[in-house]
């Protein structure tokens, strides 16, 4: 192709060492050329680039939807626990009062033990004292001193002296008899505390039943008459006394009683449901209690510290 010069003179379209200036438009067009081949590798690396994060969001993406999956479990598995809890409850509280009554009836049966060895203990020592000629003599004297037989027809002076003798030989005997009556010491013992667990039945609305527990063998039930004196019946025998008290108390003494054994224990069951029940029927049975661990010295000498507690009657079910 011809173009024409500035000067009118006629240029050739190729170009040659001697023609001069190139073009703009040539330039122009290999420039974008090049533009366009760098752009492409720009937005090719771009692509790339997006496709890599894209593998990577995918690869968050799946380890977010495991997590949740894990975590949807991990919630079903808590709803359950969560849903159970009451019945793992109730399981754990008759394990424990299962196991405490037990407990206790191990500690009872080893205090029982040195009970019944001070025992011996204190009647051999009586024995002797009593087998002692000074003690035998103090004993004659006591009795023939105490004898008011004609006394009355004796001088008041004689009476006195004679009284006043008496009150001598008292003086001596006093702590002989007092320690053959008072109960096997064992206060240098470790205190030993121990439950008489209490419920009615059922636990809401008017009461029919009355349940006692007492960290005893059951078996003494069956001894009441043929077993001998021990801290076991003596705690036994306590608890009984408070439980006529009560039924006294309420005018319920001709309400049926019987005796269970509770895994192990002594249970008490009354039924009330032919008597009217105060309302305040649980204090006034904790106000008894309290009472009687006040006036129970081979209590107090055993070194047992005997509590009563009320407790929902679903804990003393006799179902495993």
């Amino acid at each position: 192709m011809n173009v024409t010069s500035p000067e009118g003179a006629p240029v050739r379209g190729t170009t040659g060492p001697d023609s001069g200036q190139p073009p703009s438009l040539p330039q122009a067009l290999e420039s974008l050329l090049r533009w366009r081949e760098g752009a492409e590798v720009a937005v090719v690396g771009a692509l790339e680039d997006i496709s890599l994060e894209e593998e990577d969001v995918g690869r968050q993406l799946a380890e977010v939807s495991r997590q949740v999956k894990a975590l949807a479990a991990l919630r079903a598995e808590q709803e359950a626990l969560r849903a159970g809890l009451g019945r793992e409850q109730r399981r754990l509280e008759l394990e424990a009062v299962r196991s405490c009554l037990a407990d206790e009836r191990r500690a009872l049966a080893e205090r029982n033990f040195l009970w019944n060895a001070a025992a011996r203990l204190r009647e051999s020592t009586l024995q002797e004292r009593l087998a002692d000629p000074e003690t035998a003599a103090l004993i004659a004297d006591w009795e023939r001193l105490s004898s008011t037989e004609a006394l009355g027809s004796l001088p008041f002076s004689y009476r006195q002296a004679r009284a006043e003798q008496r009150d001598k030989v008292w003086s001596r005997l006093a702590p002989l008899l007092a320690a053959a009556n008072a109960p096997p010491d064992l206060r240098d013992q470790p205190a030993l505390g121990c439950s008489v667990v209490l419920a009615t039945e059922p636990a809401e609305g008017r009461p029919e039943t009355l349940v006692v527990v007492i960290p005893v063998p059951a078996t003494i039930s069956k001894e009441w008459a043929t077993r001998e004196d021990d801290l076991l019946g003596f705690l036994s025998w306590r608890v009984v006394s408070v439980l006529f008290m009560l039924l006294r108390e309420i005018d319920a003494l001709d309400a049926p009683l019987r005796s269970v054994d509770l895994h192990g224990s002594l249970a008490l069951t009354v039924w009330l449901g032919d008597h009217t029940v105060p309302e305040d029927l649980q204090e006034r049975t904790l106000d008894l209690f309290q009472a009687m661990t006040a006036e129970a010295t081979e209590l107090e000498y055993a070194a047992v510290e005997l509590y009563a507690m009320w407790v929902s009657p679903g804990l003393l079910a006799t179902e495993s």
